[in-house]
């Protein structure tokens, strides 16, 4: 009889130990580039929830790497596939030099997202991330694509991030004059990265962005992550 217990504490013992590894760092549903919203952390995962994106007029420059995986990457990249419910096809031994690579998509023209989160046909966007300080945007994706696709952002001369006729934010490849768009869904971001907003005022007195935060630390002298700590500031007005 006792060694029914203890078969019965030992069952136990596994199941409730087992999943706690499966779910460590799961994303489910990773951004795309210019998504605005919050990060949601736990022990367990992660979660970015969306709110919208900016209108933009003018395409934004990203700049495109291939980098090795490291150790804690890879990782990474096995848990986004596991919450898909697939299996990795790539193997990873750190005691090889040789490593498999990924790209990292980045807004490397962030002045440009500057202006444009800045312009009037964004006011709307301002007024509801001024109303919370913990709105972030991201400006890098981690990703993985087929081989062609993968060439071909490696070797264009341009990648943009561009808005669609439907106001969707999507990646446009400049090659030979020749303008493609890259779907979202070809693409498999299993990591991202964000960048916070630093306010101030204009010299009307108005408030604007005044810095985008590339690692959402803290703001530079005179700005302010949250717009409330700004001294008188004044009802949001037209630029």
């Amino acid at each position: 009889m006792r060694s029914k217990h203890y078969l019965m504490l030992w069952a136990l013992l596994i199941i409730s130990c087992g999943p706690i590894k499966e779910l460590g760092g799961t994303q489910n549903n990773t951004p795309s580039l210019g998504a605005i919203g919050k990060e949601h952390k736990s022990i367990l995962n992660k979660k970015f929830e969306q709110i919208g994106s900016p209108k933009i007029e003018e395409g934004i420059t990203i700049s495109v790497l291939e980098i090795p995986f490291t150790k804690s990457e890879f990782k990474t990249y096995v848990q986004y596939k596991k919450g898909r419910g697939e299996e990795s096809n790539l193997v990873f031994t750190d005691s090889i030099a040789s490593k498999p690579e990924y790209l990292k998509l980045n807004i490397s023209d962030k002045i440009n997202l500057l202006t444009q989160l800045n312009n009037e046909n964004n006011s709307n966007v301002r007024s509801y991330l001024a109303n919370d300080g913990e709105y972030t945007i991201v400006t890098e994706i981690s990703l993985l694509a087929n081989e062609n696709l993968t060439d071909r952002l490696k070797k264009a001369e341009h990648v943009f991030l561009v808005e669609d006729n439907n106001g969707l934010l999507i990646l446009e490849i400049l090659e030979s004059n020749q303008r493609t768009i890259v779907k979202w869904s070809d693409l498999e971001i299993f990591d991202y990265g964000l960048s916070g907003f630093c306010w101030g005022k204009n010299r009307y007195g108005n408030l604007v962005i005044k810095t985008i935060n590339g690692d959402n630390s803290g703001c530079p002298k005179g700005t302010e992550k949250k717009p409330s700590k700004l001294n008188d500031i004044k009802p949001y007005l037209k630029l």
